[in-house]
């Protein structure tokens, strides 16, 4: 909020829209169950935005990212048959 001398308020507001998506895979083994292990999970994730209106800031990286993301875990059934 920017303040004038005798003038009243002025109130800026920026918008930021952004974009990301993510498409990937795994491998479940299942040991009982109900209880699986996942030693695989590869996505891939985009993210889009617009450096424009980021004040510049990110021009020399372009508008984009792309990325791989990995993770593994336990999985735990529950319910069902």
């Amino acid at each position: 909020m920017a303040l004038t001398r005798g003038a009243a308020p002025t109130i800026r507001s920026k918008t930021q829209d952004s974009f990301a998506t993510a498409a990937g895979g795994g491998l479940d083994v299942n040991l009982t169950k109900h209880i699986s292990i996942k030693p695989i999970q590869v996505e891939y994730v985009m993210t889009q935005f617009d450096s424009a209106r980021l004040g510049g800031s990110t021009r020399d990286f372009g508008n984009h990212q792309n990325d791989i993301r990995y993770s593994g875990g336990v999985v735990f059934k529950f319910g069902g048959e």
